[in-house]
């Protein structure tokens, strides 16, 4: 997949890809993150990204063409543009936008659909449930859950094998995250990155409950912390953090009050 806008730089970075792959073609080439209306303007101008990608498709470089996106609305313009085979998007329990319009519509256009962040940047609770519920939908072609070790692509793998029915308890837990989390989570995509201030930002949205819950307090976590904190008291509310936001967050609104929560917790070693 490639970011960039412009056609020379896709170009460019597919050159990279065969190399390191060492093949003359890949089979699919995404256009990555066409998540706000100017990117979509940017690839389409002459010169620009979706350009040079038909380009490679006709030079047989790539076999298929995708694009990925965090925005449901402008996705369902992508795919009926009738550029791209394949549609990679966000979907989970606590991002179903993509169920009531987008999926169906791609079945109906025959373009393939790859959910991704099916346990919501590991702001779930239960991992199993959430990869049930997305295996549930039947507009959905494939998942790509992350991974970080071997048993956790076993136990994907004994999920997706087995029944996908969620049981009484599984509900409740969707139920708990949904009144928890809302809308308003960081799904640690970084996409707010670079913040001038070098601030962490998803670190600091995403400590209490995907790192402190989970794993508790160590040296090395109250350090981390601490000078996470010390950075985040930098914050001169410029806002380009919101701007790249893919999902809309309110970053300066979020950061004071967590802040002021870990403070607390690194202070008295507490968990959340």
């Amino acid at each position: 997949k490639s970011a960039r806008r412009d056609g020379e730089g896709l170009l460019e970075e597919l050159e990279v890809s065969l190399r390191n792959l060492r093949t003359e073609y890949v089979d699919l080439y995404q256009l990555h993150n066409i998540s706000r209306r100017e990117q979509w303007e940017q690839v389409q101008a002459p010169g620009g990204a979706l350009e040079a990608a038909r380009q490679a498709l006709e030079e047989g470089k790539i076999r298929h063409l995708g694009v990925t996106s965090h925005n449901p609305r402008l996705a369902l313009e992508l795919v009926e543009s009738g550029h791209f085979e394949t549609l990679m998007i966000p979907f989970n329990y606590l991002t179903p936008e993509p169920a009531e319009r987008l999926l169906p519509r791609c079945k109906e256009l025959g373009v393939g659909t790859i959910a991704m962040k099916p346990f919501g940047g590991g702001a779930l609770s239960n991992a199993s449930t959430a990869l049930k519920h997305v295996l549930l939908n039947p507009y959905v072609d494939v998942v790509i859950p992350g991974v970080m070790s071997v048993e956790e692509v076993e136990e994907n793998y004994r999920v997706w094998s087995g029944d996908h029915a969620l049981q009484p308890g599984e509900l409740e837990s969707i139920e708990r995250d949904r009144a928890e989390l809302g809308d308003s989570f960081c799904r640690a995509c970084d996409y707010c990155q670079p913040c001038p201030q070098g601030i962490p930002i998803s670190f600091l949205l995403r400590a209490e409950k995907q790192m402190l819950r989970r794993m508790g307090w160590s040296e090395e976590r109250a350090q981390r912390v601490a000078e996470a904190l010390k950075l985040g008291e930098t914050c001169i509310k410029c806002g380009q953090c919101e701007e790249r936001c893919p999902y809309g967050l309110k970053i300066r609104e979020l950061l004071p009050p967590t802040m002021a929560s870990l403070r607390v917790h690194l202070e008295n070693r507490t968990i959340p």
